[in-house]
Order: structure tokens, then C-alpha cells, then sequence
């Protein structure tokens, strides 16, 4: 896109770029970068895209970055709690994926079946 000069649309291309990013895992530095460009801008604070980033940084294996991003977000929903515990199971930190579920529950979320499936392989 960059170099075709076609420009992205503002919040549901950064997830998607986040995602193949991740995917590919070596793609670290593009998804860095991709983080870097949005950093002081207001996508920064759309969920999706923060939720993206985190899976990104799991994928990665940068939990302690991933971890960063989802305790700085606010409002978060049960995509991005599962996101964070089943990013924890992908890198062994099965302790964390278990407290976070407890921390989860204290936030009156309900764990859902992503949750469960997550913990199970922990």
C-alpha cells in the first residue's frame, strides 16, 4: 500500500497489517514500525487496534510489551482479556494466563469458551 501510495483506511487496516504481521513473526520490525507511526496519533486508543498489537507483541514472544499495552487500556473487553491470557499460554506463562482469568472475574467479565480453551491448554 505504501508504495502503491494507496492510502489505508484509519482504523480497520492497522489490525489487519498487525495480524499478518504476527502471522509471519518475522515481520517484527514491520510491526513495530506500524506501532511507532501510531503511537501519538488516536488510533492508538481504538481497541481493536490495541488488542492487535497485543496479540502482535504475544505472537512474538514480547509479552512484557504485549502486557504493557493491555494494562494501559482502558476499557477493555473480553477479546482483549483472551487475547492477553491465551498470549501468556503461548509462551508457557501459564500462572499469569491463570491469575489474569481471576483478575478478569473480579472485573465482572465472564469467561467465555476462547477463555476456557485458552486455560486448558495451560
Amino acid at each position: 500500500m505504501e508504495s502503491s501510495c494507496v492510502m489505508p483506511h484509519p482504523s480497520s487496516t492497522p489490525p489487519l497489517v498487525i495480524k499478518a504481521c504476527a502471522a509471519r513473526r518475522k515481520a517484527v520490525e514491520e510491526g513495530k514500525k506500524i506501532h511507532s507511526s501510531i503511537q501519538n496519533t488516536r488510533l492508538i486508543r481504538d481497541l481493536r487496534i490495541r488488542t492487535s498489537l497485543v496479540d502482535f507483541y504475544c505472537k512474538c514472544g514480547f509479552v512484557e510489551d504485549a502486557n504493557d499495552l493491555f494494562e494501559e487500556t482502558g476499557e477493555k473487553d473480553i477479546v482483549s482479556w483472551n487475547v492477553m491470557i491465551c498470549g501468556y499460554v503461548e509462551n508457557s506463562m501459564y500462572e499469569d494466563a491463570i491469575a489474569l482469568s481471576f483478575q478478569m472475574k473480579k472485573e465482572n467479565l465472564k469467561l467465555n469458551s476462547t477463555t476456557m480453551v485458552g486455560l486448558l491448554f495451560s
